[in-house]
């Protein structure tokens, strides 16, 4: 009996640890997309319809950060996901400030 309880106490410290390895790795990057992102944008601004080069671009070295033995967890198409739900919230935050600087900008005029 007792060498079951040690059996799962063990079970139950790896299956932790890697859970508390992926979840590290994964807000490590979400943090490096934005930035990767932006970069992107400034390395591909002068060229036409690159969106999906832009992303594959950020995806490649974003998936290069995570250590092999994780690549089994943090799948390519996770990091994909990872990247367009970060560019999908970057847009939007971006539509949402250009709406209040053109409403503010809008209600100015009225008083000219």
């Amino acid at each position: 009996m007792d060498k079951a309880i040690v059996i799962l106490q063990t079970i139950a410290m790896v299956v932790l640890g890697a859970a508390a390895v992926y979840y590290n790795t994964n807000a490590k990057l979400k943090a490096k997309t934005t930035a990767l992102i932006a970069q992107a944008e400034d390395t591909y601004k002068d060229v036409t319809k690159a969106g999906g080069g832009k992303r594959s671009w950020v995806v490649d070295r974003l998936y290069a950060l995570i250590p092999n033995p994780l690549r089994v967890i943090i799948t390519r198409d996770m990091v994909e996901t990872i990247v367009q739900n970060t560019f999908d919230e970057v847009t939007k935050y971006a539509k949402l400030q250009l709406d209040k600087a053109f409403a503010g900008e809008g209600s100015t005029h009225g008083t000219d």
